[in-house]
């Protein structure tokens, strides 16, 4: 490699490095949200997926996904069967031919009474958008499982989704964080209890 290839790695190193405490910044300014909102992290929850310090998987050094579970802080809360999650989509290997740039995504999980799990492993429920093979639009949707009797949720009693995501890009400010992604979010938790 020459001087100027090395000078240009490094480069493309710290910008990426910085990249990720911008990504880490926008974690905090939504956990700092919600929280202010009434939520709580649920214990386990603060991750990053696909990271290895393994020297024969460097497909794995750089994480894909980070992301946070929440649930309501009051254990009597009309919400108490409900999981929210705000995440950052940074990479997919392999990923659907719409995944074109990174996504925040935000998204509930609706459980039957009494069955939303203490133990959950997080990455299973923040792909939803991704893994349906949704637009980054802004725009929630809706996965009834109750209507389409999966027998795998129903095992979990995961009864309904709602997700949405957006290009990262569209995400600049903890205002922006607020508006498109946090308060919508909540509101669709609202519009949930009020349809039942």
């Amino acid at each position: 490699m020459s001087d100027v290839d090395g000078k240009n790695i490094l480069q493309g190193l710290r910008q990426t490095r910085e990249f990720l405490k911008q990504v880490s910044l926008l974690m905090q300014s939504a956990e700092e949200i919600v929280s202010n909102k009434g939520w709580r992290e649920i214990a386990g929850s603060r991750q990053s997926s696909n990271i290895t310090s393994d020297l024969y998987d460097p497909d794995r050094w750089m994480p894909r996904d980070v992301y946070r579970l929440y649930v309501s802080a009051e254990a009597d809360a009309p919400e108490r069967d409900i999981i929210i999650y705000l995440a950052v989509h940074l990479d997919q290997n392999g990923a659907w031919g719409g995944f074109k740039e990174p996504w925040v995504t935000c998204g509930l999980c609706q459980f039957l009474p009494g069955k939303r799990p203490d133990k959950v492993r997080p990455i299973e429920y923040v792909k939803a958008h991704l893994e349906n093979k949704q637009e980054p639009n802004g725009e929630f949707r809706l996965y009834d499982h109750q209507e389409t009797k999966s027998d795998w949720y129903t095992s979990i009693g995961l009864c309904r989704e709602k997700s949405m995501a957006l290009p990262l890009v569209e995400v600049r400010s903890a205002a922006d964080l607020s508006a498109k992604v946090v308060n919508p979010l909540l509101q669709k938790v609202e519009e949930l209890l009020k349809a039942e």
